[in-house]
């Protein structure tokens, strides 16, 4: 078996032929095909979270030591066709290590990216570490409101933005529910459920996936409107201001009205007609949440469906 490794760290260190294929990489060229049999990778490192660059990732392909430029670049060339483990460490610790398991066969040219999750801190004493992130089908970190909920949290509910760099939260050991918000031109991911332990680092993203609706959305008059009245076991109807309803991707908040008479209630307008999943969350935990599925809405119909929510 024949490899041949190059890389650049400040000067290149690969001779001959190798050197003119790495530096045509690098200037953005195709790369060359490898020589008959043979096969050859180039790889670019990046981050995970904010796909820069990384420079100094030690690969380890076949007992051969290499590291990353400062664009996150390396390659390997004259491979022989078969089964390969490349394994990507970082010196400095900045990055968990990454594995990657390669097939080539002969006359092919690879050339892959990988991305590899920063280090994370180790939760304080008594606390478990929650990492969120929210990012496209193609990795790519999405900029959006995310809420997190749980009976243990004290009001009011934390709202935060996520992206491009995570959301760590050093949280007490327990049940956690995150909730996302809207991103234009994503659909949103449904809530999800996250168990803290002491001691541990747990990861959630919410996967932004493009629309169902490929076909341009009907006028308005074919869309549908669902709302009710929101009513708590409490002695102030006020208590009822301020739940977090969703309509499957659709979102929106119980508000207080005066006119004609004090009042509480949720509005989702301008709705594709289908059937959705009704789910009201009380963020302070004092109330019973309130669960629905399966409401059929039509073209142009306005349905009522008003909530009780007991006490806990």
């Amino acid at each position: 078996m024949k490899i041949k490794t190059e890389h650049a760290v400040g000067v290149a260190v690969a001779i001959g032929l190798g050197v003119l294929a790495y530096k045509a990489w690098r200037a953005g060229a195709k790369p060359p095909p490898p020589p008959p049999g043979l096969a050859s990778l180039y790889v670019t490192v990046k981050d995970i979270i904010t796909k820069a660059a990384i420079e100094g990732i030690a690969a380890s392909f076949n007992g051969m030591e290499n590291i990353s430029d400062a664009s996150g670049a390396f390659s390997i060339l004259e491979i022989e066709p078969g089964n390969y483990t490349l394994q990507l460490t970082d010196p400095q610790q900045r990055y968990q290590p990454s594995q990657v398991e390669l097939t080539f066969e002969a006359d092919e040219v690879k050339v892959i990216e990988i991305h590899m999750m920063p280090v994370i801190p180790p939760p304080p004493s008594g606390k478990g570490t929650l990492v969120v992130t929210a990012t496209t089908p193609s990795g790519e970190p999405l900029a959006v409101l995310i809420g997190l909920w749980s009976a243990q949290l004290p009001p009011p509910d934390y709202w935060m933005t996520a992206g491009p760099t995570p959301v760590t939260l050093n949280l007490d050991p327990g049940d956690y529910t995150v909730f996302w918000g809207a991103a234009e031109g994503w659909q949103t991911p449904t809530p999800l459920g996250a168990t803290i332990i002491e001691g541990e680092i747990s990861y959630l993203n919410g996967l932004y996936t493009p629309p169902a609706q490929v076909e341009p959305p009907p006028p308005e008059a074919d869309k549908a409107t669902l709302w009710g009245f929101v009513a708590v076991d409490s002695q102030n109807s006020d208590d009822a201001i301020g739940m977090v309803a969703y309509l499957d991707s659709y979102f929106a908040w119980t508000k207080g009205y005066v006119e004609p008479y004090p009042h509480v209630k949720y509005v989702f307008e301008n709705i594709l007609p289908g059937t959705y999943n009704l789910f009201v969350m009380d963020p302070t935990g004092r109330f019973q949440n309130y669960h629905q599925n399966g409401i059929t809405l039509t073209a142009g119909e306005t349905k009522r469906i008003d909530i009780f929510m007991p006490k806990i």
